[in-house]
């Protein structure tokens, strides 16, 4: 385990005061991208504390959501306790509750979908201040088009300098960005989820049942969760309350090349499987120039 075993018998003391609590009550350890998960058992009872968060934002913005979402029957694990003091213990922390469930199977697109129809609507029920990713309960741009830019901005210089695609490629995401920029006149936000990935849905009864991981929640247009669920799960899925027309393709294979260029630029910094990136930007970019009709450079 990456923590002492004293730190973790430290919050569940301060938690559980009554309770026994020896290393056999830690079933089980994982490291995510930014964040450690323990199972633990207190009493007989299962719990999940969830530490060593990767940006403080990042957990202040989970605590959020937890907070916030059974007001708008968001289905998740309950919230039982939170700590950001690291008075006993080195990273801000919080316990939830255990879900009895399981992940759709990988592959299985059908269940998928049936729960992306049954949950994402209600999540992009939720209007939010603001755009891009949630600080304080609002999103911290002033516009969709700024949060868009800044994705855009902070990824492709670098992703060019690093030379992580070709240039003819390259030369392609610039006219196709440059052409699109100005189309993103949103007006208001909708609640988003970051991370849309089969590891991020429970399903009980082979029926959705709860999301997790809210660390990424957003502020702005739902297409974009709908492009990062192709971009995670390889699945095109559209939603109803949104019309299937060209000008919506042409934004949802925007939001997919905008995803997908800041995904590699973010795996070359930490690490990760790169090959997916390049696929999916390849994939939009060839979607959105046969939408757009124009002339692109071979």
């Amino acid at each position: 385990m990456e923590l002492i075993f004293r730190d973790i018998q430290n919050v569940v003391k301060k938690h559980f005061p009554n309770s026994e609590f020896n290393t056999t009550n830690v079933l089980k350890w994982v490291r995510g991208t930014n964040h450690l998960v323990y199972i633990i058992e207190v009493e007989k009872n299962k719990y999940v504390l969830k530490t060593d968060y990767r940006t403080i934002e990042g957990f202040n913005r989970e605590i959020w959501a937890y907070q916030n979402f059974k007001n708008w029957y968001i289905p998740c694990p309950k919230l039982y306790f939170y700590d950001d003091s690291k008075d006993i213990h080195p990273y801000p922390y919080m316990i939830l509750e255990f879900i009895e469930g399981e992940h759709p199977e990988k592959g299985d697109k059908e269940s998928l979908i049936s729960m992306i129809n049954l949950g994402l609507p209600i999540v992009h029920s939720v209007e939010i201040e603001g755009f891009g990713k949630i600080n304080d309960g609002k999103g911290k741009n002033k516009s969709w088009n700024e949060f868009i830019s800044n994705r855009f901005e902070k990824s492709f210089p670098n992703i060019k300098k690093n030379k992580l695609l070709d240039e003819e490629l390259l030369k392609k995401i610039k006219k196709l960005y440059k052409l699109m920029e100005h189309s993103l006149n949103l007006k208001k936000g909708k609640l988003l989820l970051g991370d849309l990935s089969q590891n991020n849905f429970f399903c009980k009864n082979n029926k959705f049942y709860k999301f997790i991981d809210f660390e990424g929640v957003l502020s702005g247009d739902p297409l974009w969760n709908y492009a990062t669920l192709f971009f995670f799960e390889n699945i095109f899925v559209w939603p109803d309350s949104i019309p299937n027309t060209q000008t919506n393709l042409r934004l949802y294979y925007f939001y997919l090349m905008i995803i997908s260029l800041w995904r590699l630029w973010y795996h070359h910094i930490n690490g990760g499987y790169k090959e997916n990136d390049v696929e999916m930007i390849k994939e939009s970019v060839s979607k959105l120039n046969m939408l757009i009709q124009i002339d692109l450079p071979q």
